[in-house]
């Protein structure tokens, strides 16, 4: 009776956990993600009156043009 047990304990010894990969699908049928909202700019002046183009920093050279809502912090 002690072989079998055995036998059972060392197969479901082997089969240990399996891995999962968990991945996000983007929006986009390549699996990117859409670009984020407002035209491209790399200053105010080519944005609308009522925008400004946001960097992430002011020393970006590029940015996206959005609505003004407080002066622009990269004069």
């Amino acid at each position: 009776m002690t072989r079998p047990l055995l036998a059972l304990v060392l197969l479901l010894a082997a089969c240990g956990p399996y891995d999962v990969v968990v991945g996000e699908i983007g929006q986009l049928p390549d699996g990117g993600r859409p670009p984020p909202p407002g035209k491209p700019c790399d200053d105010s002046s080519q944005c609308l009156p009522r925008e400004f183009c946001r960097k992430e920093s002011c020393f970006d050279p590029h940015g996206r043009c959005a609505p003004r809502v407080e002066p622009d912090p990269c004069p």
